[in-house]
């Protein structure tokens, strides 16, 4: 996961690989950071995830908030 600054309004976070229970803390801090690091707005680009486990990444964005 990473986070870009699209500009100054918008940061866009990038996922590739995989998103499960193992790494939803970690992004749950990305998405807490991303404002942080230029924007208002955060976008998700999920087009590289190739699995996305539901046992807890459903809570990972609204802790982000």
């Amino acid at each position: 996961m990473r986070t870009v600054v699209a500009d100054d309004r918008h940061a866009n976070v990038q996922v590739r690989g995989e998103l499960d229970l193992a790494n939803a803390d970690p992004f749950a801090d990305v998405l807490e950071g991303a404002p942080a690091a230029g924007g208002r707005f955060v976008r998700l680009d999920l087009t590289g995830l190739g699995f996305l486990g539901s046992s807890r990444i459903n809570g990972a964005p609204l802790r982000a908030l």
